[in-house]
């Protein structure tokens, strides 16, 4: 992994760890961060499936059912 690469990585890491920083729990936020620092994950988390994220190590259904909560499927309104 190169310096750019690295410098994308953790500005994707800290937009992700902003948008979910006190709506959903600790840990929650930590792994997302990681998972876009360390991980495969590039799309932002708005346009992210379900499947994309399970897909992702370490990302179970309680993790995706509680970033759901703060943020909406792809084509799903929020209320």
């Amino acid at each position: 992994m190169d310096d750019k690469d690295l410098e994308i990585r953790r500005e994707r890491a800290d937009k992700v760890h902003a948008l979910l920083d006190g709506k959903a729990s600790n840990p929650v936020v930590l792994l997302m961060a990681r998972a876009y620092l360390y991980g495969h994950l590039e799309k932002p988390l708005d346009e992210l499936t379900d499947e994309e994220l399970l897909a992702e190590p370490l990302v179970g259904p309680k993790t995706v059912e509680a970033i759901r909560a703060v943020i909406p499927s792809p084509g799903q309104r929020s209320v």
